[in-house]
C-alpha cells in the first residue's frame, strides 16, 4: 500500500496535479537534504533528452532597454538547436539565429536547449502563448485562453507631439500583457484602451 501511494504521488508530481511544499532554512542548512531528495527522486523529465519531437510555449515577452524584443520559451519536449527552422503554426516557420539563457540575470548565448529548460529568443514574430513545434505535446494546462479585456477607456498624450511615443509604449505593454489591448478608432482617431482589472 505504501508503494502504491508513492507511485501515485510520483504520477501526480509529473502531471502537475500535486505540488509538494517544503520548508527550511538554507542559511542554517535545515531541510536542504529533504529538498534535494524530492527534486532528484520525484522531478524528472518524462522523455530522454532529444528523443522526442520539439514542443515549447512562449510564456513571456520582454523588451530590453535597447528596445530589443525577447521571447521567453519553456521547452516541454525535444531539443532546440541554433540554426533550426521551427514550425510556429500550420504555415509559419522561424529560423533560430540566436539563442540565450539567463544565468544570474545575464543573457548568455547557447547552441542548444533541452526539454525542461527556458530559452530566450530575439524575435519580432512570436507572441505570448505561441507554440513552437508539436502543439499536441503541450501540457493540457497550457491551453487555457486568456479572457478578453472587459473595460475600455480613451487615452491621450499630454502633448500632441507625444502621440507616437504613447502608441509605441502601448504596443510594448500590450505585447507583453494579454489582458491589455489598444486600437485607434478609424473615425475619431482616439486611442481606445481595453483592459481587465486595474491598470
Amino acid at each position: 500500500e505504501a508503494l502504491e501511494l508513492e507511485q501515485e504521488e510520483s504520477i501526480r508530481f509529473q502531471n502537475c496535479s500535486l505540488f509538494p511544499v517544503y520548508h527550511g532554512s538554507a542559511k542554517n542548512n535545515i531541510g536542504i537534504d529533504n529538498l534535494i531528495e524530492v527534486i532528484t527522486n520525484k522531478f524528472y523529465s518524462s522523455t530522454h533528452r532529444g528523443q522526442s519531437e520539439l514542443c515549447g510555449n512562449v510564456f513571456k515577452i520582454e523588451y530590453t532597454k535597447k528596445r530589443q524584443r525577447l521571447a521567453y520559451i519553456r521547452l516541454y519536449s525535444g531539443v532546440l538547436h541554433l540554426r533550426d527552422s521551427v514550425r510556429i503554426s500550420e504555415k509559419e516557420k522561424i529560423k533560430i539565429t540566436e539563442m540565450y539563457t539567463s544565468i544570474n540575470g545575464e543573457l548568455c548565448k547557447i547552441d542548444k536547449a533541452y526539454s525542461g529548460e527556458i530559452v530566450i529568443l530575439q524575435n519580432e514574430f512570436l507572441k505570448l502563448n505561441s507554440v513552437l513545434g508539436d502543439t499536441k505535446l503541450l501540457p493540457q494546462r497550457e491551453r487555457i485562453e486568456n479572457p478578453l479585456p472587459l473595460l475600455q477607456t480613451t487615452v491621450e498624450p499630454s502633448k500632441p507631439q507625444q502621440r507616437e511615443m504613447l502608441l509605441d509604449a502601448l504596443l510594448e505593454i500590450s505585447d507583453s500583457d494579454p489582458l491589455l489591448r489598444y486600437y485607434v478608432d478609424s473615425t475619431t482617431h482616439e486611442i481606445i484602451l481595453s483592459f481587465l482589472g486595474k491598470v
